[in-house]
C-alpha cells in the first residue's frame, strides 16, 4: 500500500493546495462579482428613484400648468358668456323700448285719428243727407 500511499501524499502535496488556491480564488470572484452586482443595484435603484422624482415633478408640474390653463380658459368663457348675455339683455331691453314706442305712436295716431267717433258722424251725416237727397228729388 506503500504506491497508494505515495499517490495520495502526493495528490494531497500537490493538488490539493492548487485546489484550496483555487477555491479561495474562485470565492474571491465569487466576492467581487456580488459586490460589482450591489453596486449596479444601488447604481440601477438610485437612477430609478431619480428618473421617478423628475417624472413625478414633471407630471405635477404638468398637472398644474394644465389646470391653471382650464381655469383661465374657464374665466374667460365664463366672461364671454356674461358679456354675450349683457349684449342680449341689452338687445332685448332696447326692442323692448322701441315697442312700447310704437305702441304709444300707434295708441295717439289711433286717438288723434278717432276712427270710431268719425265713422259715427259720417254715417249720422249720411242718414242726415238722405232726407234731403230725397226732398230734392220730389221738388224737382
Amino acid at each position: 500500500m506503500s504506491a497508494l500511499d505515495d499517490a495520495r501524499t502526493l495528490v494531497q502535496d500537490i493538488v490539493v493546495p492548487d485546489l484550496k488556491a483555487l477555491s479561495a480564488r474562485v470565492d474571491a470572484l465569487d466576492a467581487n462579482m456580488k459586490q460589482r452586482f450591489d453596486s449596479v443595484d444601488k447604481l440601477a435603484e438610485a437612477r430609478h428613484d431619480l428618473l421617478l422624482l423628475r417624472m413625478t415633478t414633471g407630471f405635477a408640474a404638468m398637472d398644474a400648468k394644465f389646470t391653471a390653463m382650464f381655469a383661465a380658459s374657464d374665466a374667460k368663457f365664463t366672461a364671454m358668456i356674461a358679456a354675450s348675455d349683457a349684449r342680449a339683455a341689452a338687445g332685448f331691453a332696447a326692442m323692448e323700448a322701441r315697442f312700447a314706442i310704437s305702441d304709444a305712436r300707434f295708441e295717439a295716431l289711433i286717438k288723434s285719428l278717432n276712427t270710431d267717433r268719425r265713422l259715427d258722424l259720417l254715417e249720422a251725416d249720411k242718414a242726415r243727407s238722405k232726407p234731403r237727397e230725397v226732398r230734392q228729388a220730389k221738388s224737382a
